[in-house]
């Protein structure tokens, strides 16, 4: 899995900078950037995460970006292809689409995010089915949808409110624009701007990738996609560290330096389990992994003074 020089790295930094690339149509995309700057697929991961990591609206190149639920922070995919189905943008577009339009208390508006949930516009719902329906309809054509894709975890400054914003193609929006004295379903929305269309609905009704993306971690998304991950966090003391989805919780297995006996260094086997919550295991084990380091490093020192 690991493609590119990436320059140090490794394990769980794989996912800190954003890089979870599951989809080989998403790889594909930065690969070919990577290859173009003569740089490793990981430097320009960490370029892009540097970048763009900040902003109201962070861009998502190659996944989704999981906070606990408690950011406000939107997630932007620039591309979301009607031909890509596997890709997470397309995912979470046609879930979060298939969610608002079977949820009667969805409020549609023209434009981007609000301050506060606007007032229900019938024609702005009309757009979104329309542009939504045809973006299934479809998948193949150099005309072919091409969103681009917003979705909020926290929305009109509403905790319990989720909300998502689609920017269509020029190319494909235009076909529905129709004129002035023969108005098509996109007109008011080309009329109010460039910012598209907007959907809010209850967190709670919402169930797709978008919304449950944003309640998990990187490292939880990817060890319940694959049901284990390297977590080892190189170095001197610790090999092989590798969490894994076991008996409906975490199993960490690998091995850890004890100390340094007769000039020579000591390991033994490591094994923790929980059935609690993957991100507070993880953080715990950081705490541990830490003390650790600091334990042997002492040892290492003070095995150098016996040496001198």
């Amino acid at each position: 899995m690991y493609k590119g020089t990436g320059e140090g790295i490794t394990g769980p930094d794989w996912f800190r900078y954003g890089v979870n690339l599951w989809d080989d149509e998403e790889y594909t995309a930065l690969e070919k950037q990577a290859a173009a700057e003569g740089k490793g697929i990981f430097d320009v991961a960490k370029e892009i995460y540097s970048k763009h990591g900040s902003p109201e609206d962070a861009i998502n190149f190659a996944g989704l970006s999981g906070h606990g639920g408690k950011t406000a922070m939107a997630q932007k995919y620039l591309i979301t292809d009607a031909g890509a189905y596997k890709s997470v943008a397309y995912q979470g577009y046609t879930g979060f689409a298939n969610d608002a339009l079977s949820d009667e208390d969805a409020v549609y508006s023209y434009g981007g995010f609000k301050e506060g949930v606007p007032t229900n516009d019938p024609t702005a719902k009309n757009a979104f089915e329309t542009l939504y329906k045809k973006f299934l309809a479809e998948p193949k054509g150099g005309n072919r949808g091409m969103f681009t894709v917003t979705f909020a975890n926290v929305a009109g400054n509403d905790a319990s409110k989720v909300a998502l914003n689609v920017v269509p193609n020029e190319a494909f929006g235009k076909r529905f624009r129709g004129s002035e004295t023969n108005e098509g379903a996109l007109w008011k929305m080309y009329q109010a701007g460039g910012e598209g269309l907007t959907v809010y609905m209850d967190k709670s009704k919402a169930n797709n990738v978008f919304t449950q993306g944003a309640k998990n971690s990187f490292l939880e998304q990817s060890i319940k996609r694959f049901n284990s991950i390297d977590v080892d966090p190189g170095g001197a003391y610790t090999k092989d560290l590798k969490m894994e989805v076991e008996d409906g919780g975490y199993h960490l297995s690998g091995m850890i330096r004890t100390g340094i006996e007769n000039g020579k260094e000591q390991w033994r086997p490591l094994s923790l389990r929980d059935h609690g919550d993957f991100d507070t295991f993880y953080n715990n084990l950081d705490t541990r992994i830490e003390a650790l380091y600091k334990l042997q490093k002492n040892i290492d020192d003070n095995f150098e003074l016996e040496q001198q």
